[in-house]
C-alpha cells in the first residue's frame, strides 16, 4: 500500500477540511495554545499530522493562515511570517 495514494490523499483533506468546520463552529471553546504561536490572536489546532493555524474573523468563521507540519518550530515559523499574514489578514 502506497503513502499517498489517491483514497488516502482523499481522505487527508477530507479531514483537513473537516477540521477547519470544526475550527469554525467551536473556536470558542478550543484551548488557546499560544505556547505553539507565541501569539494570543492566533488559534491552533491539531488535524492528523499537521496543525491548522487560524484567525477568528466573525461569528462561526475563521482565515486559516496556515497549515504547518507536527514537529516544526511553529512559533519561529510563524514569527518569520508575521508581516505577510497580518498583511494578508
Amino acid at each position: 500500500m502506497t503513502r499517498w495514494g489517491k483514497e488516502y490523499t482523499r481522505r487527508y483533506f477530507t479531514d483537513l477540511d473537516e477540521g477547519a468546520q470544526y475550527i469554525a463552529r467551536h473556536y470558542p471553546s478550543l484551548n488557546v495554545r499560544d505556547d505553539l504561536t507565541d501569539n494570543p490572536w492566533l488559534g491552533i489546532y491539531p488535524v492528523r499530522e499537521h496543525y491548522l493555524v487560524y484567525v477568528p474573523v466573525a461569528e462561526a468563521t475563521v482565515v486559516i493562515v496556515a497549515l504547518i507540519r507536527r514537529g516544526r518550530d511553529i512559533a519561529a515559523l510563524l514569527r518569520m511570517h508575521r508581516y505577510r499574514i497580518e498583511r494578508e489578514l
